[in-house]
């Protein structure tokens, strides 16, 4: 049985291409998205980092 998706299958394409445009380096990556971004002229939102709790331990009984 096959697993073959076409839309994974461009998604991993695009990706592929992407990487390669950067040259393999991350930083580049993220610098030309955010150039991309930038260019696309929509509205961005940036939300403020919330803390993250670690959940509390349930009361042991007895």
């Amino acid at each position: 049985m096959s697993n073959h998706d076409p839309i994974l299958e461009e998604i991993y394409q695009v990706r592929e291409a992407m990487w390669a445009a950067a040259g393999g380096d991350m930083a580049k990556l993220f610098e030309m998205m955010r150039a991309h971004q930038a260019a696309s002229g929509k509205k961005t939102v940036t939300r403020k980092p919330r803390r993250v709790v670690p959940p509390r331990k349930a009361a042991s009984t007895p």
